[in-house]
Protein backbone atom coordinates (compact mmCIF):
# COMPACT_ATOMS: atom_id res chain seq x y z
CA UNK A 1 0.00 0.00 0.00
CA UNK A 2 1.60 3.55 -0.97
CA UNK A 3 1.29 6.76 1.05
CA UNK A 4 -1.58 7.87 -1.01
CA UNK A 5 -3.28 4.75 -0.36
CA UNK A 6 -2.82 5.08 3.01
CA UNK A 7 -4.17 8.86 3.18
CA UNK A 8 -7.72 7.03 1.78
CA UNK A 9 -7.98 5.39 5.67
CA UNK A 10 -7.57 8.56 6.87
CA UNK A 11 -10.98 9.48 5.26
CA UNK A 12 -12.68 6.80 6.17
CA UNK A 13 -14.71 6.41 9.37
CA UNK A 14 -12.66 4.31 11.68
CA UNK A 15 -13.45 6.17 14.97
CA UNK A 16 -14.22 3.79 17.86
CA UNK A 17 -17.90 3.17 18.56
CA UNK A 18 -19.83 6.32 19.71
CA UNK A 19 -22.29 4.54 22.47
CA UNK A 20 -24.15 7.57 23.66
CA UNK A 21 -25.51 8.42 19.92
CA UNK A 22 -24.72 5.13 17.63
CA UNK A 23 -26.63 3.02 19.94
CA UNK A 24 -29.94 4.69 20.20
CA UNK A 25 -30.89 2.54 16.97
CA UNK A 26 -31.61 -1.06 18.06
CA UNK A 27 -29.34 -3.55 16.26
CA UNK A 28 -30.32 -7.48 16.06
CA UNK A 29 -27.62 -9.80 17.53
CA UNK A 30 -26.54 -12.84 14.92
CA UNK A 31 -27.31 -15.87 16.22
CA UNK A 32 -24.39 -17.66 18.38
CA UNK A 33 -22.87 -20.93 17.83
CA UNK A 34 -21.24 -22.08 13.77
CA UNK A 35 -22.60 -24.51 11.40
CA UNK A 36 -23.26 -27.61 12.54
CA UNK A 37 -22.10 -31.33 10.53
CA UNK A 38 -24.31 -33.62 12.60
CA UNK A 39 -27.27 -33.41 14.83
CA UNK A 40 -29.76 -31.34 15.80
CA UNK A 41 -28.52 -28.37 18.10
CA UNK A 42 -29.44 -28.33 21.70
CA UNK A 43 -28.55 -26.21 24.65
CA UNK A 44 -26.19 -27.63 27.32
CA UNK A 45 -26.14 -26.64 31.03
CA UNK A 46 -22.69 -25.98 32.83
CA UNK A 47 -23.64 -28.38 35.34
CA UNK A 48 -23.60 -31.16 32.88
CA UNK A 49 -20.17 -29.62 31.71
CA UNK A 50 -18.80 -29.98 35.38
CA UNK A 51 -19.80 -33.88 35.23
CA UNK A 52 -17.42 -34.81 31.88
CA UNK A 53 -13.78 -35.98 32.75
CA UNK A 54 -11.45 -34.65 31.59
CA UNK A 55 -13.67 -31.04 31.00
CA UNK A 56 -14.80 -30.11 34.21
CA UNK A 57 -10.76 -29.18 35.05
CA UNK A 58 -11.36 -26.21 32.17
CA UNK A 59 -11.81 -22.65 34.02
CA UNK A 60 -15.36 -21.47 34.79
CA UNK A 61 -14.97 -18.96 32.36
CA UNK A 62 -14.65 -21.55 29.33
CA UNK A 63 -17.37 -23.51 30.77
CA UNK A 64 -19.95 -20.96 31.50
CA UNK A 65 -19.17 -19.02 28.07
CA UNK A 66 -19.70 -22.72 26.46
CA UNK A 67 -22.81 -23.40 28.38
CA UNK A 68 -24.19 -20.09 26.71
CA UNK A 69 -22.97 -19.72 23.45
CA UNK A 70 -22.34 -23.56 22.32
CA UNK A 71 -24.68 -26.52 22.17
CA UNK A 72 -24.83 -30.18 22.20
CA UNK A 73 -26.12 -32.25 19.12
CA UNK A 74 -29.43 -34.94 19.04
CA UNK A 75 -29.47 -37.94 17.35
CA UNK A 76 -32.01 -40.69 16.58
CA UNK A 77 -31.96 -44.20 17.50
CA UNK A 78 -30.37 -46.71 15.06
CA UNK A 79 -27.50 -43.91 13.87
CA UNK A 80 -23.72 -44.60 13.61
CA UNK A 81 -21.78 -41.81 15.71
CA UNK A 82 -18.79 -43.07 14.63
CA UNK A 83 -17.19 -46.35 12.94
CA UNK A 84 -14.37 -48.42 14.22
CA UNK A 85 -11.00 -48.19 12.16
CA UNK A 86 -12.16 -44.23 11.00
CA UNK A 87 -10.00 -41.25 12.01
CA UNK A 88 -11.05 -39.81 14.93
CA UNK A 89 -11.32 -36.18 14.55
CA UNK A 90 -13.11 -34.74 18.24
CA UNK A 91 -14.29 -36.13 21.36
CA UNK A 92 -17.92 -37.35 21.78
CA UNK A 93 -19.75 -37.23 25.46
CA UNK A 94 -23.28 -38.84 25.81
CA UNK A 95 -25.91 -36.76 27.89
CA UNK A 96 -28.97 -38.33 27.35
CA UNK A 97 -30.18 -41.51 25.78
CA UNK A 98 -28.10 -44.67 25.46
CA UNK A 99 -25.18 -45.76 22.90
CA UNK A 100 -24.43 -49.41 21.58
CA UNK A 101 -20.82 -49.56 21.36
CA UNK A 102 -19.18 -52.84 19.38
CA UNK A 103 -16.02 -53.66 17.97
CA UNK A 104 -15.76 -55.86 15.02
CA UNK A 105 -14.51 -58.98 17.56
CA UNK A 106 -18.15 -59.01 18.34
CA UNK A 107 -17.75 -57.74 21.90
CA UNK A 108 -20.51 -55.61 22.84
CA UNK A 109 -22.17 -53.14 25.75
CA UNK A 110 -24.04 -50.26 26.57
CA UNK A 111 -23.68 -46.87 27.68
CA UNK A 112 -26.85 -44.84 29.57
CA UNK A 113 -26.33 -41.17 30.15
CA UNK A 114 -25.92 -40.79 33.67
CA UNK A 115 -23.55 -43.32 34.40
CA UNK A 116 -20.16 -43.30 35.71
CA UNK A 117 -19.12 -44.47 32.12
CA UNK A 118 -20.72 -41.56 30.55
CA UNK A 119 -18.80 -38.87 32.33
CA UNK A 120 -15.60 -40.16 30.20
CA UNK A 121 -15.28 -40.10 26.32
CA UNK A 122 -17.18 -42.35 24.54
CA UNK A 123 -13.78 -42.60 22.18
CA UNK A 124 -10.35 -41.49 22.09
CA UNK A 125 -6.59 -42.36 20.55
CA UNK A 126 -6.05 -41.32 16.61
CA UNK A 127 -8.90 -43.20 15.45
CA UNK A 128 -11.62 -45.22 16.81
CA UNK A 129 -11.53 -48.70 17.89
CA UNK A 130 -14.89 -49.50 18.26
CA UNK A 131 -18.69 -48.56 16.48
CA UNK A 132 -20.97 -46.33 18.50
CA UNK A 133 -24.97 -46.68 17.44
CA UNK A 134 -27.28 -44.81 19.25
CA UNK A 135 -30.13 -47.39 20.77
CA UNK A 136 -32.59 -44.64 21.67
CA UNK A 137 -32.35 -40.96 20.86
CA UNK A 138 -29.77 -39.09 22.32
CA UNK A 139 -27.78 -36.16 23.05
CA UNK A 140 -23.83 -35.99 22.86
CA UNK A 141 -21.75 -33.21 23.20
CA UNK A 142 -18.90 -33.29 20.29
CA UNK A 143 -15.46 -31.18 21.29
CA UNK A 144 -11.79 -30.94 20.03
CA UNK A 145 -9.19 -34.03 20.96
CA UNK A 146 -7.34 -31.02 21.93
CA UNK A 147 -9.58 -30.88 25.35
CA UNK A 148 -7.61 -33.93 26.58
CA UNK A 149 -4.53 -32.33 26.24
CA UNK A 150 -5.56 -29.23 27.57
CA UNK A 151 -6.97 -30.51 30.55
CA UNK A 152 -4.19 -32.81 31.12
CA UNK A 153 -1.74 -29.60 30.82
CA UNK A 154 -3.79 -28.05 33.29
CA UNK A 155 -4.05 -30.54 36.20
CA UNK A 156 -0.13 -31.96 35.59
CA UNK A 157 0.83 -27.93 35.82
CA UNK A 158 -1.08 -27.82 39.10
CA UNK A 159 0.86 -30.81 40.66
CA UNK A 160 4.58 -30.70 39.01
CA UNK A 161 4.32 -26.11 38.75
CA UNK A 162 4.74 -24.45 35.21
CA UNK A 163 7.19 -25.97 32.74
CA UNK A 164 8.68 -23.05 31.45
CA UNK A 165 11.70 -21.41 31.34
CA UNK A 166 12.91 -19.73 34.54
CA UNK A 167 14.31 -16.42 34.32
CA UNK A 168 17.68 -15.23 36.06
CA UNK A 169 17.75 -11.69 37.40
CA UNK A 170 20.07 -9.57 34.68
CA UNK A 171 23.47 -8.47 36.01
CA UNK A 172 22.07 -4.46 35.90
CA UNK A 173 18.90 -5.61 38.65
CA UNK A 174 21.31 -7.92 40.90
CA UNK A 175 21.68 -5.22 43.66
CA UNK A 176 18.03 -4.74 43.44
CA UNK A 177 15.87 -6.81 46.78
CA UNK A 178 12.70 -6.10 44.95
CA UNK A 179 13.88 -7.27 41.67
CA UNK A 180 15.44 -10.39 43.24
CA UNK A 181 12.08 -11.38 45.16
CA UNK A 182 10.19 -10.75 41.78
CA UNK A 183 12.11 -13.16 39.49
CA UNK A 184 12.64 -15.88 42.70
CA UNK A 185 8.66 -15.84 43.14
CA UNK A 186 6.94 -14.65 39.87
CA UNK A 187 5.95 -17.96 38.93
CA UNK A 188 4.18 -18.88 42.19
CA UNK A 189 2.75 -15.36 42.21
CA UNK A 190 -1.29 -14.95 41.55
CA UNK A 191 -0.57 -12.50 38.59
CA UNK A 192 -3.08 -9.09 39.02
CA UNK A 193 -4.74 -7.82 36.33
CA UNK A 194 -6.77 -4.26 36.15
CA UNK A 195 -9.47 -3.03 34.08
CA UNK A 196 -9.50 0.95 35.10
CA UNK A 197 -13.22 2.13 36.24
CA UNK A 198 -14.02 4.43 33.50
CA UNK A 199 -13.21 1.73 31.11
CA UNK A 200 -15.12 -1.35 32.95
CA UNK A 201 -18.27 1.16 33.47
CA UNK A 202 -18.18 2.23 29.83
CA UNK A 203 -18.07 -1.53 28.58
CA UNK A 204 -20.79 -2.50 31.28
CA UNK A 205 -23.18 -0.18 30.09
CA UNK A 206 -22.53 -0.59 26.16
CA UNK A 207 -23.04 -4.30 27.12
CA UNK A 208 -25.89 -3.94 28.51
CA UNK A 209 -27.78 -2.67 24.98
CA UNK A 210 -28.45 -4.25 22.04
CA UNK A 211 -25.38 -4.19 20.07
CA UNK A 212 -24.01 -5.59 17.43
CA UNK A 213 -20.58 -8.13 16.86
CA UNK A 214 -18.84 -5.15 15.55
CA UNK A 215 -19.53 -2.59 17.47
CA UNK A 216 -18.80 -5.02 20.55
CA UNK A 217 -15.45 -6.26 19.15
CA UNK A 218 -14.66 -2.19 18.83
CA UNK A 219 -15.57 -1.58 22.66
CA UNK A 220 -13.27 -4.64 24.10
CA UNK A 221 -10.76 -3.55 22.30
CA UNK A 222 -10.58 -0.56 24.50
CA UNK A 223 -8.52 -2.24 26.86
CA UNK A 224 -5.90 -5.45 27.25
CA UNK A 225 -7.49 -7.37 29.76
CA UNK A 226 -10.76 -7.77 27.95
CA UNK A 227 -9.60 -8.53 25.07
CA UNK A 228 -7.20 -11.05 26.43
CA UNK A 229 -9.38 -12.74 28.21
CA UNK A 230 -11.84 -12.86 25.14
CA UNK A 231 -9.65 -14.47 23.19
CA UNK A 232 -8.82 -16.70 26.38
CA UNK A 233 -12.36 -18.22 26.38
CA UNK A 234 -12.58 -18.12 22.48
CA UNK A 235 -9.68 -20.01 22.32
CA UNK A 236 -10.40 -23.52 24.50
CA UNK A 237 -10.63 -26.35 22.95
CA UNK A 238 -14.52 -27.02 23.79
CA UNK A 239 -14.99 -24.79 21.07
CA UNK A 240 -13.47 -27.03 18.66
CA UNK A 241 -13.38 -26.38 15.11
CA UNK A 242 -13.25 -23.00 15.07
CA UNK A 243 -9.38 -22.64 14.49
CA UNK A 244 -6.98 -20.21 15.98
CA UNK A 245 -8.75 -17.38 17.10
CA UNK A 246 -6.24 -13.71 17.48
CA UNK A 247 -9.28 -10.97 16.91
CA UNK A 248 -12.56 -9.85 19.41
CA UNK A 249 -14.58 -9.94 16.39
CA UNK A 250 -13.55 -13.60 15.55
CA UNK A 251 -14.07 -14.75 19.47
CA UNK A 252 -17.18 -13.34 19.30
CA UNK A 253 -18.03 -14.92 16.34
CA UNK A 254 -16.72 -17.72 17.61
CA UNK A 255 -18.54 -17.95 21.34
CA UNK A 256 -21.16 -16.14 20.34
CA UNK A 257 -22.69 -12.24 21.44
CA UNK A 258 -23.97 -13.88 25.14
CA UNK A 259 -21.53 -15.95 25.81
CA UNK A 260 -19.39 -12.73 24.91
CA UNK A 261 -21.28 -10.69 26.77
CA UNK A 262 -21.03 -12.81 30.07
CA UNK A 263 -16.96 -13.51 29.72
CA UNK A 264 -16.55 -8.83 29.72
CA UNK A 265 -19.02 -8.32 32.44
CA UNK A 266 -17.51 -11.08 34.64
CA UNK A 267 -14.44 -9.73 33.41
CA UNK A 268 -14.97 -6.11 34.19
CA UNK A 269 -16.40 -6.85 37.77
CA UNK A 270 -13.95 -9.16 38.44
CA UNK A 271 -10.69 -7.26 37.46
CA UNK A 272 -11.88 -3.54 38.26
CA UNK A 273 -9.54 -1.69 39.47
CA UNK A 274 -9.75 -1.28 43.48
CA UNK A 275 -6.30 0.36 44.82
CA UNK A 276 -6.10 3.41 46.64
CA UNK A 277 -2.35 3.88 45.56
CA UNK A 278 -2.76 6.52 43.00
CA UNK A 279 0.66 6.15 41.79
CA UNK A 280 -0.09 2.28 40.82
CA UNK A 281 -3.14 3.57 39.29
CA UNK A 282 -1.44 6.03 37.11
CA UNK A 283 0.59 3.92 36.03
CA UNK A 284 -1.95 1.34 35.21
CA UNK A 285 -3.99 4.45 33.37
CA UNK A 286 -0.80 5.89 31.38
CA UNK A 287 0.10 2.33 30.19
CA UNK A 288 -3.43 1.89 29.20
CA UNK A 289 -3.45 4.81 26.88
CA UNK A 290 0.24 4.37 25.18
CA UNK A 291 -1.17 0.66 24.83
CA UNK A 292 -4.07 2.23 23.36
CA UNK A 293 -1.55 4.44 21.18
CA UNK A 294 0.40 1.25 19.95
CA UNK A 295 -2.59 -0.40 18.83
CA UNK A 296 -3.82 2.42 16.60
CA UNK A 297 -0.27 2.44 15.30
CA UNK A 298 0.06 -0.92 14.54
CA UNK A 299 -3.02 -1.29 12.57
CA UNK A 300 -2.22 2.17 10.56
CA UNK A 301 1.33 0.19 10.02
CA UNK A 302 -0.14 -3.16 9.30
CA UNK A 303 -2.44 -1.40 6.42
CA UNK A 304 1.08 -0.05 4.70
CA UNK A 305 2.47 -3.25 4.61
CA UNK A 306 -0.10 -5.43 3.80
CA UNK A 307 2.36 -8.16 5.45
CA UNK A 308 0.08 -9.01 8.26
CA UNK A 309 -3.86 -8.79 9.00
CA UNK A 310 -4.32 -4.78 10.37
CA UNK A 311 -7.07 -6.19 12.55
CA UNK A 312 -4.13 -8.94 14.33
CA UNK A 313 -1.67 -6.05 14.23
CA UNK A 314 -3.93 -4.09 16.66
CA UNK A 315 -4.41 -6.79 19.32
CA UNK A 316 -0.97 -7.54 19.39
CA UNK A 317 -0.19 -3.28 20.19
CA UNK A 318 -3.14 -3.43 22.80
CA UNK A 319 -1.69 -6.90 24.87
CA UNK A 320 1.80 -5.50 24.30
CA UNK A 321 2.29 -4.17 27.74
CA UNK A 322 -0.40 -5.87 29.70
CA UNK A 323 2.90 -6.55 31.35
CA UNK A 324 2.99 -3.61 33.52
CA UNK A 325 -0.21 -4.80 35.46
CA UNK A 326 1.20 -7.70 37.34
CA UNK A 327 4.46 -5.94 37.86
CA UNK A 328 2.51 -2.91 39.45
CA UNK A 329 0.93 -4.78 41.69
CA UNK A 330 3.81 -6.59 43.02
CA UNK A 331 5.22 -3.39 43.82
CA UNK A 332 2.38 -2.10 45.14
CA UNK A 333 2.73 -4.75 47.45
CA UNK A 334 6.56 -4.78 48.26
CA UNK A 335 8.01 -2.61 51.16
CA UNK A 336 8.04 0.98 49.86
CA UNK A 337 11.51 1.43 52.05
CA UNK A 338 13.23 -1.31 50.21
CA UNK A 339 13.31 0.39 46.57
CA UNK A 340 13.80 3.52 44.82
CA UNK A 341 11.81 4.76 42.00
CA UNK A 342 14.95 4.39 39.80
CA UNK A 343 15.38 0.68 40.48
CA UNK A 344 11.52 0.74 38.95
CA UNK A 345 12.84 2.93 36.14
CA UNK A 346 15.87 0.72 35.36
CA UNK A 347 13.83 -2.49 36.28
CA UNK A 348 10.65 -2.11 34.08
CA UNK A 349 12.04 -1.78 30.62
CA UNK A 350 13.25 -4.88 31.33
CA UNK A 351 10.86 -7.12 32.81
CA UNK A 352 8.22 -5.96 30.98
CA UNK A 353 8.48 -8.73 28.48
CA UNK A 354 8.82 -11.64 29.84
CA UNK A 355 6.20 -10.89 32.30
CA UNK A 356 3.47 -9.80 30.24
CA UNK A 357 4.20 -13.10 27.69
CA UNK A 358 3.81 -14.81 31.00
CA UNK A 359 0.41 -13.98 31.55
CA UNK A 360 -1.01 -14.26 28.46
CA UNK A 361 0.34 -17.67 28.06
CA UNK A 362 -1.06 -18.38 31.40
CA UNK A 363 -4.17 -17.19 29.72
CA UNK A 364 -3.82 -19.59 26.66
CA UNK A 365 -3.35 -17.06 24.25
CA UNK A 366 -1.93 -18.67 20.93
CA UNK A 367 1.30 -18.53 20.75
CA UNK A 368 1.81 -15.73 17.95
CA UNK A 369 -0.36 -13.27 20.50
CA UNK A 370 1.58 -14.87 23.69
CA UNK A 371 4.97 -13.79 22.53
CA UNK A 372 4.19 -10.15 21.68
CA UNK A 373 5.54 -8.45 24.89
CA UNK A 374 8.71 -10.47 24.96
CA UNK A 375 9.96 -9.68 21.29
CA UNK A 376 8.40 -6.80 21.26
CA UNK A 377 10.29 -4.89 24.47
CA UNK A 378 13.63 -5.42 22.23
CA UNK A 379 13.90 -3.25 19.57
CA UNK A 380 16.59 -5.15 18.04
CA UNK A 381 14.24 -8.00 18.01
CA UNK A 382 14.84 -9.41 14.16
CA UNK A 383 12.32 -12.10 13.17
CA UNK A 384 14.15 -12.94 9.87
CA UNK A 385 13.21 -11.01 6.29
CA UNK A 386 9.84 -10.90 6.07
CA UNK A 387 7.98 -8.46 8.50
CA UNK A 388 6.00 -9.86 11.33
CA UNK A 389 3.59 -8.90 14.18
CA UNK A 390 6.19 -8.61 16.36
CA UNK A 391 8.00 -6.09 14.04
CA UNK A 392 4.88 -4.48 13.80
CA UNK A 393 4.74 -3.75 17.36
CA UNK A 394 8.12 -3.11 17.48
CA UNK A 395 7.88 0.20 15.10
CA UNK A 396 4.86 1.49 16.74
CA UNK A 397 6.44 1.24 20.01
CA UNK A 398 9.41 2.98 18.51
CA UNK A 399 7.30 5.87 17.41
CA UNK A 400 5.31 6.21 20.48
CA UNK A 401 9.13 6.64 22.12
CA UNK A 402 10.18 9.25 19.95
CA UNK A 403 6.72 11.10 20.42
CA UNK A 404 7.00 11.21 23.77
CA UNK A 405 11.31 11.75 24.53
CA UNK A 406 13.34 14.62 24.13
CA UNK A 407 14.68 14.65 21.01
CA UNK A 408 17.94 12.88 20.32
CA UNK A 409 16.68 10.37 23.34
CA UNK A 410 15.44 7.66 20.97
CA UNK A 411 17.35 5.64 18.67
CA UNK A 412 17.67 6.03 15.28
CA UNK A 413 14.94 4.22 13.40
CA UNK A 414 17.31 3.27 10.74
CA UNK A 415 19.29 1.04 13.56
CA UNK A 416 16.00 -1.06 13.80
CA UNK A 417 15.79 -4.23 12.44
CA UNK A 418 12.19 -4.49 11.96
CA UNK A 419 12.12 -0.38 10.41
CA UNK A 420 14.36 -1.62 7.76
CA UNK A 421 12.01 -4.40 6.21
CA UNK A 422 9.51 -1.30 5.58
CA UNK A 423 9.59 -0.60 1.77
CA UNK A 424 10.76 3.13 -0.05
CA UNK A 425 12.26 5.00 2.80
CA UNK A 426 11.43 4.05 5.98
CA UNK A 427 10.25 6.19 8.38
CA UNK A 428 9.75 9.62 6.89
CA UNK A 429 8.68 12.15 8.52
CA UNK A 430 5.16 12.25 5.99
CA UNK A 431 4.76 8.18 6.69
CA UNK A 432 5.16 9.16 10.33
CA UNK A 433 2.41 11.39 10.72
CA UNK A 434 -0.15 10.02 9.12
CA UNK A 435 0.24 6.80 10.91
CA UNK A 436 -0.17 9.28 13.89
CA UNK A 437 -3.38 10.44 12.01
CA UNK A 438 -4.60 7.49 11.12
CA UNK A 439 -3.79 6.01 15.21
CA UNK A 440 -5.39 8.76 17.09
CA UNK A 441 -8.73 8.68 14.61
CA UNK A 442 -9.03 5.08 15.37
CA UNK A 443 -8.42 5.78 19.13
CA UNK A 444 -9.51 9.41 20.06
CA UNK A 445 -12.96 7.81 21.80
CA UNK A 446 -10.90 5.26 24.01
CA UNK A 447 -8.22 7.62 25.17
CA UNK A 448 -10.79 9.58 26.37
CA UNK A 449 -12.40 6.87 28.47
CA UNK A 450 -8.95 6.01 29.40
CA UNK A 451 -7.86 9.23 30.29
CA UNK A 452 -10.67 10.49 32.56
CA UNK A 453 -9.70 11.93 35.79
CA UNK A 454 -9.00 9.51 38.59
CA UNK A 455 -11.14 9.54 41.67
CA UNK A 456 -10.16 6.92 44.13
CA UNK A 457 -12.03 4.66 46.37
CA UNK A 458 -11.17 6.89 49.98
CA UNK A 459 -11.03 9.79 47.95
CA UNK A 460 -14.94 9.59 46.94
CA UNK A 461 -15.60 8.22 50.37
CA UNK A 462 -13.82 11.96 52.12
CA UNK A 463 -16.45 13.89 49.56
Amino acid sequence: MTVNALKKIISRSSGFVDFDSEMKTPLTVAPSGCDISHGDKDSISIDSLKQLIPVRSLSDDELTAFSIGGYAEKFDSNVKLFVENEPLNSVLYLLKGTVRIESNSGRGYEISAGSAQSRFPLSTGDKHTTTATTSTPVTVLRVSQEVLASCQESIDSEIMGEAVEIKVVPPELEDSQLFQALYQNYMQEELALAVLPSVADMVTRAFSRNINKSQAARIVETDPVLTAKLLSVANSPLFHNSGTVYTALDAINVIGMEAARYVIKNACNNYVLKSSNRPYVEQIQKSSAQSLLISGLCFALASLTETVDPKQALTAGLISNIGIMPFSHYVDDFPSQMYSQDEIDRGWPIVRGFMGSFVLEKLGLPQQLSCIPEASSDLMYDSGKEMDLGDIVIISRLLVQMHESDEGSSPEPASIPAVNKLEGSGLTDELTRLLFQIANKRVKMPLAVVSQPLQLPEEITNT
